[in-house]
Order: C-alpha cells, then structure tokens, then sequence
C-alpha cells in the first residue's frame, strides 16, 4: 500500500499467512494491524460500550505484544 493511501484511510488491516495457513478466518493479525480512528471514537465507545472500553483494549493490545 502506498503512503498516500494510508494517509487518507487512516487504518491497516494486516494479514497473517500463518492465520490463513491454521484458518483462522479472517487472517487479520490484530498485532500489525492498526487505526487512527480509535482516539476519534473514544466518545462512541464509552456511550455504547462502556467508559473503560477504550483504555481495555490498549491494555490487551500491549498484553499480546
């Protein structure tokens, strides 16, 4: 993907061939895979899913890495 793309998106769904290869479908690796909308949609994801919902899914990222 080029830059430009990326700019204008603002997110990236990686693909995992090892995911693929044990069918976990879809292959996304949550590990390369990242958005630049989280900060944006904080306010959505408090309302609708909880007030520590956002700070939750920083700490599982960091657990995985």
């Amino acid at each position: 993907m080029t830059q430009s793309t990326l700019a204008t998106v603002k997110c990236f769904l990686g693909l995992s061939a090892d995911r693929a290869y044990k069918r976990f479908y879809p292959a996304v690796d949550p590990l390369t895979s990242w958005s630049r909308y989280r900060e944006q949609l904080r306010g959505y994801f408090a309302r609708d899913f909880g007030a520590e919902w956002s700070d939750q899914v920083a700490r599982v990222h960091e657990l995985l890495k």
